[in-house]
């Protein structure tokens, strides 16, 4: 069937890029129903490319990349036929086939590489060897808890994780504190390397590495530790939010809201 343009969906369909050696780069994996899963390359291009970057990090492609050239991933191949103009605020809201209506293999997996400038936001944008993202959640807001260093996704171990460490994780990503900490692998376990152990944060800390812990890689835990975190919905709910230029504010940038607090969306 031709493809048409999806309905936006209640909570949104979270981005990530996987197999690049930093994290503007790599093969394109989109959450829909709880589980991750890629998009097939067909009609793959750089408006297409364009929109991802935007979503991701409010840059510009420097290329769409096709026929998994940053690896194969794993079933389920999401979204095929993918067709943006480039103007798109979401990858989910260009014209495709619809949801697992696909044609495709994983050696079609599409990729892209973003342009590493930093976004026009009032935050600054993330650094290559340090981030923060959290996989396996039904939603955006919570998942398992990954770190980015020397190029690399791995976990952290849940040795002393508590709500300390998990409100740390949830003011660096979303400017918002944590629900709850979860442990053993509650959100699925993840692959090597396990980068944290025996995490240690006050709470007053900006970003998870600022915490004490063990050493990069340096951890006695296997996967069925790994921690995850369940954050707040945020201040962006119900309240009309605006960057600090008055311009509307979208997903996950810094924003002044109605309330005269301010934080991310």
């Amino acid at each position: 069937p031709s493809p048409t343009a999806t309905p936006a969906p209640t909570i949104g369909h979270p981005l990530r890029l996987v197999g690049g050696t930093s994290e503007y780069e790599g093969r394109v994996e989109i959450l829909h129903d709880g589980q991750w899963g890629t998009v097939c390359d067909d009609s793959w291009d750089l408006d297409d490319a364009n929109v991802v970057c935007q979503q991701l990090f409010g840059v510009g492609a420097l290329e769409a990349k096709d026929d998994a050239f940053f690896g194969e991933g794993s079933d389920p191949i999401w979204m095929d036929n993918v067709q943006c103009s480039g103007d798109e605020d979401a990858l989910w809201q260009c014209p495709f086939n619809g949801w697992g209506d696909e044609n495709c293999f994983h050696w079609k997996d599409a990729g892209v590489i973003c342009d590493q400038s930093p976004a026009p936001t009032a935050t600054p944008a993330p650094t290559a060897d340090r981030s923060l993202r959290l996989v396996g959640g039904g939603t955006e807001r919570e998942g398992r808890v990954e770190i980015f260093h020397e190029g690399q996704w791995g976990t952290v171990c849940d040795d002393e994780w508590d709500i300390a460490d998990a409100n740390v994780v949830c003011q660096e990503l979303f400017g918002v504190d944590a629900i709850e900490a979860k442990w053993r692998a509650f959100f699925g376990e993840g692959s090597d390397p396990i980068w944290m152990g025996d995490v240690e944060c006050v709470g007053d800390e900006t970003e998870l590495r600022q915490c004490p812990f063990r050493g990069w890689g340096e951890s006695n835990c296997l996967h069925w530790e790994d921690a995850g975190v369940i954050c707040e919905a945020g201040a962006c709910l119900g309240q009309t939010a605006c960057k600090p230029d008055g311009s509307p504010c979208a997903a996950d940038e810094f924003c002044n809201f109605d309330d005269g607090s301010s934080g991310f969306c």
